[in-house]
This record gives C-alpha cells, structure tokens and sequence, in this order.
C-alpha cells in the first residue's frame, strides 16, 4: 500500500450524486439512529471522477438521512476506480415465491429460462430452494436495461422483504436473487450515462476504508465554507485518530497531514 492515500474532507450534500436507488424502509432506520445519536458515525465513500463529480459508492441510506435531516454537509472519503473492487449483494426473498420472483422478472421486460446459468450482461438468477435455477436476460442491449432491472428489484423489495448477503447461500428455504458482477469500468460509463442502479445490488470494496469519524450534526450544520469544515475535522483526526479495514482488518490510524486538494485532505498510508 506505499504511496496509496487516504483522501478524506467535507463535501455540500447536495453535490453528493447518488449511483442507486434507496430503500426507503432502511433510511428511516438510518435517520432515526442519526438523530438519536447526534453525529455521523462513518464518512460517505465516494468514487470521484475526472471532472471532480462525487458519486457515493457507499452511503446512500446515509446521504438520504442526511438529507432528511437537513445536514448542508457531510464528510467523504474519496477513491478512484483503481482502489475499489465493485461486487454485488445476493438476495434471499421472503414472502415471493419462486415463481412469483419469475413473473417479476418477466414482466419488467426479461427473457426468463428455466434450467438456464446463462445471463448475458445486466440480469440475475433465481434459485429456488431446491437448487432449480431460471436465468433472467435482457437482450436489449442498451443502458434501457438497467431501467428493467431497477423495475424487477424494485417490484420485489416492495412485495417481499429482503436479506442481503455477501456471498450465496450453501442452503436456503427461500427463493435467491443474484446478479452477475459488472467491472468497475464498465459501472462507471454506466454512471456516466445517467443510469441509476437498484437500490441493494452494487457492494464497493476499497482497498483501505475509514470509519468512525464520528462528526456532530451540529458541525455538519453550520454555514461555513466546506474548506473550513475540512480543516477542522483534520485537526481533529490528527488528534484522536480514527478506524480503518484494510485488508480485511480493523486497525487505528493515526499520521501527520501529508497536503491538502481544494478542500479535501491526503493522508498517506505506510
């Protein structure tokens, strides 16, 4: 990890562009354990693209509370395409059937074969608990696609009740949703186009991850320049430190300001 560097800083929350859709039911959630504990806990991880546009890549729950709250600002951490791996979430579904999830899929626009592992570009599978698998393709060939699927998702997140995992389940009693994973450049020209991508199905894995940064609402509140706030959650950050997962452990980072970039701040990684 020598010469990688952590890029952290305040950003307006209104130039925060969201990649996904959000679940409503998990925001208030989320807004409510804000409120009730008076600061943001973790920083928004944002990809940042060459024209210096901040696309949360993980955090919209946390940016939709924050809108909800009111917070002007909120605090980033930056990475560029090269330090995140992009994964996606599998979907155990309650309440649907598996052929209730089929007719989704279908009627959202996909071309639905049953005994089928083939999905060619945007899709999913459905597993039915006793291993038979429907592929869900749509052949559309266009960004249109993305739009079928955000449909399809949408329907059953609604009409069911969703348990995200990281990998497959080796057994369920419950039908499962899984989708292929797209490269992060391909997500990227997607993003670029305008394409918002259903709400739970994107997991971002960057190389290094800040956490507990613990930034009071109050702050994130007040009216000063974004460069200011930055400055200031610095100093305090040399202070106390904060938690990073790198390599899949948790560790307690501490260092000297390397150099700061407009109002977002480096710090480097040994």
């Amino acid at each position: 990890m020598k010469n990688e560097m952590i890029r952290l800083g305040i950003t307006a929350s209104a130039e925060l562009r969201p990649h996904e859709d959000f679940d409503a039911s998990r925001v208030q959630g989320v807004t409510n354990k804000i409120r009730e504990d008076g600061w943001l806990r973790h920083p928004i991880l944002c990809l940042v693209d060459t024209d210096g546009i901040h696309y949360v890549a993980d955090g919209h729950g946390r940016r939709m509370a924050a809108l909800e709250l009111g917070l002007r600002d909120l605090p980033v951490h930056l990475v560029s395409v090269r330090q995140v791996e992009l994964h996606t979430w599998v979907h155990e579904v309650e309440r649907l059937t598996w052929r209730e999830l089929i007719e989704i899929f279908r009627a959202a626009g996909f071309e639905m074969t049953e005994g089928s592992e083939e999905v060619g570009g945007v899709g999913a599978w459905i597993r039915h608990p006793d291993g038979r698998v429907c592929a869900a393709t749509d052949r559309s060939g266009d960004f249109s696609a993305f739009a079928h699927l955000r449909s399809a998702v949408d329907e059953y997140t609604h009409g069911g009740h969703v348990i995200r995992h990281i990998n497959l389940p080796a057994t369920s009693d419950l039908p499962i949703v899984h989708f292929p994973c797209w490269s992060v450049e391909s997500f990227a020209e997607a993003v670029l186009y305008g394409v918002i991508f259903p709400a739970g199905v994107t997991r971002f894995l960057p190389k290094i991850r800040v956490l507990d940064l613990n930034v009071p609402l109050d702050f994130l509140m007040e009216e000063r320049s974004t460069q200011e706030k930055s400055a200031d959650l610095i100093s305090r950050v040399e202070r106390v430190g904060f938690r990073i997962v790198k390599d899949g452990r948790f560790e307690h980072y501490t260092g000297d300001l390397a150099f700061p970039q407009s109002d977002l701040w480096s710090f480097p990684l040994d």
